[in-house]
């Protein structure tokens, strides 16, 4: 993840606060107010290039953050999170579709009522990073492909949770219990690639009976 560095910034921030102490009474208030502008347009500046690198890190940028000091930051920084919560939110629809599920079964799947996860769907409640980890393990895929963020490159193959539950249980046999269950299910491949055979010439006789 790309960030401006908080400490290059540090010594102009220093300079400034060091000339409040030694200002007069008048211009105290202005030369408090210009330091304030200064942090907080650097802490928006670093919010927007997270968000440009990876959406993730701006959930975890966010939760880290413990000093909202600053009213019209609070603000700034709200109208920009809801843009981000309401994409993040569309994902989540998209990949409960994708698989085919229900909301009671994710919901049940990562600990929490329908109704909550509900209104994660209808952008009413955002999930925070501790959910959102809890559903890119239970769709098999990483944060970044949860919510929507692009990568360049990705060595991590996304299986459906159905394949992924059928793997881990498989892990668990015996290596002798594995190689028959191989067996077994190659055999069934065969067998049913064997009885498709029938199917397939009727299709293609069939076929060739309407051309004529």
């Amino acid at each position: 993840m790309v960030l401006v560095n908080e400490t290059s910034y540090l010594p102009f921030l220093q300079t400034a606060l060091l000339q409040t102490l030694f200002s007069s009474p008048r211009t105290l208030h202005k030369k408090l107010h210009f330091v304030s502008y200064i942090y907080i347009m650097f802490h928006i500046a670093t919010l927007i290039i997270c968000f440009i690198t990876n959406q993730v890190n701006v959930l975890h940028f966010i939760m880290a953050q413990k000093r909202f000091f600053h009213k019209s930051f609070h603000i700034i920084v709200g109208r920009f999170l809801n843009k981000v919560v309401m994409n993040i939110n569309k994902h989540l629809l998209e990949w409960r579709e994708l698989h085919d599920l229900k909301q009671q079964q994710v919901a049940d799947a990562i600990g929490v009522s329908r109704s909550t996860y509900a209104n994660y769907e209808a952008c009413k409640r955002s999930p925070d990073i501790e959910t959102l980890t809890k559903l890119a393990d239970f769709y098999g895929i990483s944060l970044d492909a949860l919510v929507g963020h692009k990568t360049k490159q990705s060595d991590e193959a996304s299986l459906p949770p159905l394949a992924r539950r059928m793997l881990q249980s498989f892990d668990k046999l015996s290596k002798r219990m594995q190689e028959r269950y191989i067996a077994h299910m190659a055999l069934d491949v065969e067998i049913e690639t064997v009885t498709d055979v029938p199917k397939i010439l009727y299709d293609t006789v069939a076929e060739k009976n309407t051309k004529k």
